[in-house]
């Protein structure tokens, strides 16, 4: 157990060299639970996005933003829409959860103008003692009076708060608008190994402690609110598990149950619903053995990433599959994405972070 959990956290910080024998998936008809026939066509990347060592597990802001840890440079890198560096989380150990929620707020605002004004002196007259034969009726040089008028508004901007997981700290960090300004709970030590992280419209941090086998839900306010979860293999029990993704609609925290390769769903509660793990094909291959990354996008597709397939298989909420993108001898795969981590979507494009190759990959979603 404690060998395999060694090997899980390496491979999460993305910096295990991957298997050389990859699992080959079948192409036998895809199985699931009454679910369509996945796409098969090959792909390529609309985006690639570069700069970093060890991508790791990704989020994405409703600006468009894209968080990004990086587990070996210790920052959370966010780049733009257009895909340029738009700024950098710093001062982590190992980071590698990532949350982003933009809620309007509000900046004091302190603007200052200088106004300078010439002095005023009397003119240098001509006497009995000047040299000068005549009144040359120079002025005197004489200081400019500076005056500075300050005022200070109150202006609406957006303020982005991301949530960042340490696993080396044990702990998961607060920032605003870049800057660090408070943490979960005790900070350093409150979590064994906090891995993978979600967050909800009103400020509700889900958070996966890998070792502990528990899921956390911390409110608005910083406090614990909830903690559910516990080590095994039976309904409502995790082995490992890796990250964390929350439908509000549904009422529903999907989790990447790694040691147990499948997804497991609570409701909002802690209650256990039911677990996802569909078979890939006739042959009853495993759509995924271990689930390391999900994601939800809007339209209600779950991006399940599997290490060990190398791949990321595409399904809906109920487990039917709807896409895949992976390695089958070449059927599939592109040959850009290695020892996948995560994913995040936005509906039209999904990222997957690529910690072999150190680059972030965007596929257009086919639908």
């Amino acid at each position: 157990m404690a060998g395999r959990i060694l090997v899980s956290a390496w491979i999460l910080a993305g910096l295990a060299l991957y298997s050389s024998t990859v699992h080959a998936m079948g192409l036998g008809g895809f199985g699931g639970s009454g679910g369509s026939t996945p796409t098969t066509t090959q792909r390529t990347p609309v985006a690639r996005l570069g700069g970093l060592e060890v991508p790791t597990r990704l989020a994405l802001a409703d600006s468009g933003d894209l968080y990004v840890s990086d587990a070996a440079k210790g920052i959370v890198a966010v780049f733009d829409p257009s895909g340029d560096r738009a700024g950098t989380l710093a001062g982590l150990g190992r980071p590698l959860g990532v949350a982003v929620l933009e809620e309007p707020g509000t900046r004091t605002v302190t603007t200052c103008t200088t106004t300078t004004t010439p002095g005023t002196c009397a003119s240098d007259e001509d006497d009995d003692s000047d040299s000068d034969s005549e009144d040359d009726g120079d002025s005197t040089a004489c200081a400019p009076t500076t005056t500075e008028t300050c005022t200070t508004s109150t202006v609406a901007v957006t303020i982005a708060r991301a949530w960042v997981a340490d696993a080396d700290a044990g702990a998961v960090y607060v920032f605003e608008d870049g800057e660090l300004v408070d943490q979960l709970g005790a900070g350093p030590g409150e979590f064994a190994s906090p891995n993978g992280l979600d967050v909800t419209s009103d400020g509700t941090v889900y958070v996966v402690d890998s070792a502990a086998n528990e899921i956390s839900a911390w409110d608005a306010t910083g406090a614990r609110a909830l903690t559910f979860g516990s080590g095994g293999s039976g309904d409502g029990q995790l082995d490992f598990p890796t990250d964390v993704a929350v439908d509000e609609a549904a009422g529903e925290v999907y989790v990447s149950d790694f040691g147990n390769g499948r997804v497991v769903v609570f409701d909002t509660a802690g209650n256990w619903l039911r677990n996802i793990d569909p078979p890939l094909n006739d042959a009853g291959d495993p759509a995924f053995k271990q689930a390391a990354g999900i994601g939800l996008d809007p339209d209600g597709r779950l991006y399940v990433v599997d290490n060990a397939l190398m791949a990321v298989v595409i399904m809906d909420t109920s487990g039917n599959l709807l896409d895949i993108l992976g390695y089958d001898n070449g059927t599939y795969w592109t040959g850009d994405v290695i020892v996948p981590v995560d994913a995040a979507s936005d509906g039209a494009t999904f990222w997957v972070s690529s910690s072999k190759q150190g680059r972030v990959h965007g596929y257009e979603v086919i639908r």
